[in-house]
């Protein structure tokens, strides 16, 4: 027996671990392992429930014999290439499911050599050790070789690609799942075949299951289960505004890292399990078993028939575990588990704790609603409604006590929910010297405030709208935060500058937050920022804005958005060398800046530097391939250029990642206008003209005109963009979009407005 394993358990289960198992007992269990052990290694037949037979003493006796007989047992498949599944052995030994779960977590730590060969020498990966097995195959911790990144390697069950459609489809759910990126998703960074082999490319997350997380330590406390599946709703979230639904939500599924946050596993790989569970259910329980305990009623029925609401009742089951330790059903037979799933009403979590409040328990008892019809009807909506139960869980955080997050919805209905960041470096002060009189509130502001930056950074509408949330949150929390007032301002600024919000509806919120900010603090270089993008983009103040903008420099002359925000500037005010200048400057002090990086490349654009202005965007779409506004930009320069097949390309690629079908709509229109298919083009404008009422469009919608000849229209739309304050108009003179325009007197007569 492995002298190894039995003395490094710290288990008080192990009997060379605990007191409470007597010396005989303890003497008992090394003889009929080794027994076992002697077996396996001669290839005889010996079942584990015959050893728990010759077992005479008490339930702690017999849950320690059968975690050993386990471990060996997995243990010696494993070194022979075998690739058990829980599944297997659930059925098997009923009530003593955690004591499974457990022994294969701890086989899998401890078999560093069960690596598949053909991923002993690999090219690019050194594989490291074996993570995990599980239904739907085995991961792997690799490093890149080249990239020196660790990475896990999902080798997916052969019988899950059984022919060349699913090998095909298996291709083409990966490259889906590659497109999500969300802080609560793990990342897809690649699909790869070895021989007939299929495995994943993933971002590794060093942590923990929350299956294991409930096996470890128990029942959750309600604030840490609430928190963690409203983060794994907002990785849903993320999922489903991309057309993807889950399938296969269970603890399993969703990992815990060391700092709190969790992360959703394997999007795309549930349709090749769904698909094996059509062939028979009875004839491939391992293929179903571990799942069914979370799938909701409908999915059970059809599984090709689940939608997000199915989704939806297995977080509703996972919070249940999280809660009591077991899923809503966990006694019976396959069939008898799908019936109670179907027809039964989910128990009361109220008999099995008395600390879960009444009002979560109606939240829970929703999401497990046997009619989709009757759940929340969107993970975000999960999020929502656990938000006043989703505090800190001091253990895992290592948080002060008692502290809560607030989880806020504001009056417009955005959902706000989601996870706080980590703290941030000792003795810095954000507050623009202002001191606080409550701690905590402060950490909780300063965790808000850190989300909603980052949310600022990836430019996508749904993230804007949360990012909005998060600050106007923390200036509730803590009034005189200058800087989440300044950060506020930007969201406000970006959110019209994009299109996504009327000009009249943000702009003016984002001067009154600027100077909010410049009375806390005068010397905030990012307020003045915010206040000078918002007077020349919405108010047309260039002088005023120039003032802002070089004060902004002046105190902050290392702030890499005061030279990226001033570059805008000078460009659209007929200084391109200087903006050159200015966007280098912004590029020196924050190099993998993805948005500072696409803007090197709009500014080469709008200086008809076509050949530059595609090298930066690819450049950016380096730092980040799923960036849509640097595939977006790319597309109007092939368009300019006369490469209409690579700029629908470039459009294709942006649709999978962004949240803004409009503005693509209207880049596509204007290639193909701008490449002589003015049929396409009238087509799209008249999907995107009555959309014009209620999103600020007019100013794209006369660049199509313009680039079908069409001037009388054009001019048209852009009066209609100017008196609607677009956030466009102030570079007209050097849009490309316009050059045909130049001649004529009402653009001269536009551009002195």
């Amino acid at each position: 027996m492995s002298t190894e394993r039995r003395s490094g358990s710290t288990d008080t289960l192990d009997p060379r671990g605990s007191a409470l198992l007597p010396l005989d007992a303890a003497r008992r269990i090394d003889a009929i392992c080794e027994r076992f052990e002697q077996a396996l290694q001669s290839g005889r037949s010996m079942p584990i429930e015959s050893c728990l037979a010759e077992s005479a003493g008490d339930g702690l006796e017999s849950a320690t014999l059968l975690r050993e007989l386990l471990s060996l047992e997995l243990e010696y498949r494993l070194r022979r290439g075998e690739r058990p599944t829980p599944d297997e052995y659930l059925p098997r030994f009923r009530p003593n499911e955690n004591i499974v779960e457990l022994a294969f977590l701890e086989s899998a730590a401890t078999l560093a050599e069960a690596i598949p060969s053909f991923l002993v020498d690999h090219p690019r990966y050194r594989v490291e050790r074996l993570l995990g097995s599980g239904g739907m195959g085995s991961v792997y911790l690799a490093e890149h070789r080249v990239l020196e990144r660790d990475v896990a390697l999902k080798v997916i069950n052969p019988e899950l690609l059984s022919d060349r459609g699913m090998v095909e489809r298996f291709r083409s759910e990966a490259k889906a799942a590659a497109r999500l990126s969300h802080p609560n998703v793990v990342t897809v960074y690649d699909a790869e075949t070895a021989g007939d082999e299929h495995f994943l490319v993933m971002e590794y997350v060093p942590g923990t299951d929350l299956a294991r997380t409930v096996v470890e330590r128990g029942p959750l406390p309600v604030s840490a289960a609430c928190d963690y599946i409203a983060q794994a709703a907002l990785g849903l979230q993320h999922a489903h505004e991309h057309g993807m639904v889950h399938r296969d939500i269970t603890p399993r599924n969703l990992m815990l890292t060391g700092d709190g946050r969790v992360k959703v596993l394997d999007f795309g790989l549930a349709y090749f399990v769904s698909k094996a569970k059509t062939v028979d259910r009875l004839a491939v329980p391992n293929l179903l078993l571990g799942s069914i305990d979370y799938m909701a009623p409908e999915q059970a029925a059809d599984p090709h028939s689940a939608e997000i609401r199915a989704d939806v009742y297995s977080l509703g089951c996972t919070l249940y575990f999280l809660l009591t330790g077991q899923p809503p059903f966990p006694q019976g037979t396959l069939l008898e588990k799908i019936e109670a799933h179907a027809k039964q009403p989910p128990p009361a979590v109220s008999d099995v704790r008395d600390d879960v409040p009444a009002e979560l328990s109606q939240a829970l008892d929703r999401m497990l609603a046997k009619s989709p019809a009757d759940r929340y009807q969107t993970p975000a909506e999960v999020a929502v409604a656990l938000a006043p139960w989703a505090g800190v869980d001091g253990a895992m955080r290592q948080s002060r006590r008692g502290r809560r997050r607030r989880w806020i919805a504001t009056a417009a209905g955005i959902l706000l929910c989601g996870l706080l960041l980590a703290g941030w470096s000792a003795g810095w002060n954000p507050f623009g010297g202002h001191a606080l009189d409550v701690e905590e509130r402060s950490d909780e502001a300063q965790g808000l405030y850190r989300e909603g930056v980052h949310m600022l950074g990836q430019r996508r509408e749904s993230q804007m709208n949360l990012a909005i949330g998060r600050l106007q949150s923390a200036v509730e929390l803590v009034p005189d935060f200058a800087l989440a007032y300044a950060a506020l301002a930007d969201a406000y600024n970006l959110s019209g500058d994009y299109g996504w919000e009327k000009p009249d509806d943000v702009f003016p919120k984002a001067k009154e937050a600027a100077q909010k900010a410049l009375s806390l603090n005068r010397k905030l270089a990012e307020a003045h920022l915010a206040l000078a993008f918002a007077l020349d983009t919405y108010d047309g103040d260039s002088r005023g804005a120039k003032k802002e903008f070089l004060l902004a420099i002046e105190l902050n002359p290392k702030l890499p958005a005061a030279h990226h925000w001033y570059a805008w500037f000078l460009i659209q005010h007929g200084r391109p060398e200087d903006a050159a200048k200015e966007i280098a400057q912004a590029q020196k002090l924050e190099p993998d800046q993805v948005i500072i990086a696409n803007n090197a490349g709009k500014i080469a654009y709008l200086r008809r530097d076509f050949p530059t202005a595609i090298e930066k965007y690819r450049h950016a779409l380096e730092l980040s391939p799923d960036f849509p506004k640097s595939h977006r930009d790319l597309a109007m320069v092939y368009a300019e250029t006369g490469k209409l097949d690579q700029a629908l390309d470039e459009l294709d690629q942006a649709k999978g990642v962004t949240d803004d079908g409009r503005d693509l709509d209207s880049a596509r229109a204007y290639a193909y206008a701008r490449n002589g298919h003015a049929r396409q083009a009238r087509g799209l404008l008249a999907k995107l003209e009555p959309l014009a009422d209620h999103k600020p469009l007019a100013y794209s919608i006369a660049a199509v005109y313009s680039a079908l000849g069409d001037k009388d229209r054009a001019f048209a739309w852009l009066d209609r963009a100017f008196r609607e304050h677009s956030a466009g108009r102030g570079g007209i003179a050097v849009d490309p979009r316009f050059d045909g325009l130049h001649s004529d007197r009402r653009f001269k007569a536009l551009t002195k407005l």
